[in-house]
């Protein structure tokens, strides 16, 4: 095993997600994950409701994550003139 295989692997965390209504929703998770600082890369198991992120990102930088994604929803919305969540 090379050094950059083994950092990558030594950076490996993995977590389970809960809330994916369908893949596409999975891959943008994925997407805005691969997109916090520290991480070097992540992979979405939809049908194992898991994520593995390989980086220094903590079970808290995905929850802020989360939590900033759904503001950013709701607001928008809000801006709709939609009071339904």
């Amino acid at each position: 095993m090379d050094s950059s295989t083994k950092t990558l692997t030594e950076d490996k965390q993995v977590y389970r997600v809960e809330g994916f209504s369908c893949a596409n929703c999975a891959g943008k998770f994925e997407k805005n994950v691969k997109e916090l600082s520290g991480v070097h890369d992540a992979k979405v198991n939809f049908g194992a409701s898991k994520i593995d992120v390989f980086g220094s990102a903590t079970v808290e930088d995905l929850e802020r994550l989360v939590l900033s994604r759904i503001l950013k929803w709701h607001q928008r919305r809000l801006e709709e003139g939609s009071n339904q969540w």
